[in-house]
């Protein structure tokens, strides 16, 4: 670093005690991001629950499975969400993780669809079967993930689990303290 006094900004910029603090901050702010970026992230893993889920997927349904996952969060934030397809070699009918590659506004469409299918958390299994028929889709398999990312204990998908336990057109097959998987038995 040359500090001639031909340039007496830099000469005062890197010797007094304001331009040192905010060359510091300069410097350190990017890394304190990228930080808590980092840790943000690393929050978003699969569990021992839902791996197990989805190898029970993978040997229990036939491969050309097509499965609804109803959660509250969105496909970027809900690990489930966006590994069961490749780690089951079945069809998420709702992801959107991959699609932002995909042609004549895929992605836009695809992110519709998940959020209009996203508030059936809360209703009974006819919002789902309304939103298949809106929207076109087959659904073999309905999961209800009721786990949310956060440290609150509590459970979502119960209007959807009951209607389905009480319907004959669902069978329960899976069951763990947080994912239940339903057969749908009737046919559209």
């Amino acid at each position: 670093i040359n500090l001639h006094n031909d340039h007496p900004f830099e000469s005062l910029f890197l010797t007094s005690r304001a331009g040192k603090l905010l060359l510091a901050i300069f410097l350190l702010y990017p890394l304190i991001n990228a930080f808590s970026s980092s840790l943000e992230l690393s929050s978003y893993f699969l569990t021992k629950e839902q791996r197990q889920a989805i190898a029970w997927i993978r040997e229990n349904t036939p491969p050309k499975s097509h499965f609804l996952i109803l959660a509250f969060e969105g496909t970027f934030t809900n690990p489930f969400q966006e590994w069961l397809p490749s780690l089951s070699n079945r069809v998420n009918v709702a992801v959107e993780v991959g699609y932002e590659w995909m042609p004549d506004g895929a992605f836009e469409k695809r992110r519709n669809t998940f959020f209009a299918i996203n508030r059936c958390v809360f209703e009974p299994i006819t919002c789902v079967e309304s939103w298949a028929k809106q929207y076109s889709v087959g659904i073999d398999y309905i999961v209800v993930y009721q786990g949310l990312l956060t440290p609150v204990d509590y459970k979502l998908g119960n209007e959807p689990i009951n209607s389905m336990k009480a319907s004959p057109d669902y069978q329960m097959v899976y069951e763990s303290e947080l994912i239940k998987i339903f057969r749908r038995v009737k046919s559209d």
